[in-house]
């Protein structure tokens, strides 16, 4: 008998909706574009260690992706965006500027980013006031800073869920998104575009994972936007907010201030950096972790349902959510989310079986002027398992010229398992079918 360990994302806020379908109509449609595919690793240029999470995106364009964990990426470029000169940027270093030739447009690049450091004007050192003042100035300058029109938006959607070492379930998307302005109440929408999906169904298992929500919660974990679900209504009776060392973003200083809930405040929050920029007050970026550290009762925030008698404990819980510049404005760029679990389910009886559930959210397309609507009956909700509505896995020719986060390897070498387990039991069914 299967039981199911339903698990939330991190449910900031309910989003009203009926199930996702894949939209028709997409309006940046690239099924069919002649595109050119830049591949390459990103590395430490002193340790050469490989960078994750590096933002690689088209200069002076709405065309990004992100590193993986090893620091490899791929950046598929229109061909009437050429000539082109590929950025690569990360929190720390020096930014490279790449332009894209005959000649290397078909090698692996190898890029080499140097960790920056330099003296800082004693302006940028010592801001006025104190960490709490200059979070709120930052909180005031939101709807400046982020613009007040609505955007339209291409993301790459990825999540998976891991059974102590080994992967049990990958999931991957294209999203149309239709991004609110921030100074409106209006929630972000979203529908799945094209998707694909990789499982584990061997019959020994007795507790089947799903996945529930997370799409909408990488929308919500836009702090610009929902600030209030982050740091709550009152900020100052929550939080304690001190100045950290200064960080280095885009080759400019930023602001770090280090935040964590009160001592006296009973309720589950976070603890965790903002990053500033100095001139606009913009928020570049936040790390952050829920506080579920010897909190058992923190498993109602992520367990929907799990099989009776079992104890889901949260282990961790952690969050990154950083923006982009873009002719004075900034917008969401990318979100990441990674909670681990432990759990007492009776099966096991020798080891306690951890779970541990990833997602990713990459901004890869932007349009200002055709800004679309997305019907109610397409809007992914909360309540939405991504993996249910999704085929299975094919091989990358399926994202055509869409960008998307290269899969580290262990993440192919499960999808490669999990494939020919879908396609054996697949033919089992075909058979039965056939011999009846």
């Amino acid at each position: 008998m299967k039981h199911t360990l339903i698990i939330g994302w991190l449910c900031l806020a309910a989003v009203a909706g009926s199930p996702a379908t894949a939209g028709a109509g997409h309006p940046p449609a690239r099924d069919s574009l002649a595109y050119t595919a830049i591949r390459g690793t990103v590395r430490d240029a002193a340790t050469r260690h490989p960078l994750p999470r590096v933002a690689v995106y088209l200069e002076n364009a709405d065309i990004a992706t992100v590193s993986n964990a090893e620091g490899l990426f791929i950046l598929k470029i229109p061909d009437g965006a050429t000539p082109a000169t590929v950025v690569v940027s990360h929190l720390g270093y020096k930014k490279e500027y790449i332009p894209v030739t005959d000649d290397n447009r078909t090698e692996h690049w190898a890029v080499a980013l140097k960790p920056i450091s330099y003296p800082l004007r004693d302006v940028v050192v010592r801001p006025a006031g104190d960490a709490t003042e200059l979070f709120l100035q930052a909180l005031e300058r939101i709807p400046d800073n982020y613009g007040r029109r609505p955007l339209a938006m291409v993301a790459f959607y990825r999540e998976f869920v891991k059974r102590n070492s080994a992967y049990v379930s990958v999931a991957e998307a294209v999203l149309d998104i239709r991004k609110a302005p921030c100074h409106v109440r209006q929630p972000d929408a979203a529908r799945l575009y094209k998707g694909r999906k990789s499982a584990d169904v061997r019959r020994s298992d007795t507790v089947l994972f799903k996945y529930q929500g997370g799409i909408v919660a990488a929308l919500q974990l836009d702090a610009a936007k929902n600030a209030d679900i982050l740091f709550t209504a009152s900020p100052q009776e929550n939080y304690t907010f001190t100045f950290d060392e200064l960080a280095m973003i885009d080759e400019k200083p930023h602001y770090v201030i280090a935040f964590n809930q009160r001592p006296t405040v009973r309720d589950i929050l976070f603890r965790g950096k903002i990053y500033i920029e100095p001139l606009s007050l913009a928020i570049a970026r936040i790390d952050f972790s829920m506080n579920v550290e010897n909190r058992p009762d923190a498993a109602y925030i992520f367990v929907k349902r799990s099989p009776r008698g079992s104890k889901i404990t949260p282990v961790y819980a952690h969050y990154t959510v950083s923006y982009r510049e873009h002719n004075g404005h900034w917008r969401y760029a990318y979100a990441r989310a990674e909670v681990k679990f432990k759990s007492n389910f009776k099966k096991f009886l020798f080891f306690r079986p951890t779970c541990t559930v990833v997602s990713e959210l990459a901004v890869t397309d932007v349009d200002e002027t055709d800004v679309f609507q997305i019907a109610r009956k397409e809007t992914v909700t909360a309540n939405d398992i991504v993996a249910d509505r999704l085929s299975i896995f094919t091989g990358d020719a399926f994202w055509d010229a869409y960008n998307y986060i290269e899969p580290e390897q262990p993440i192919e070498n499960a999808i490669r398992r999990m494939n020919r387990q879908l396609k054996r039991k697949e033919r089992q069914m075909q058979e039965v079918m056939n011999n009846e």
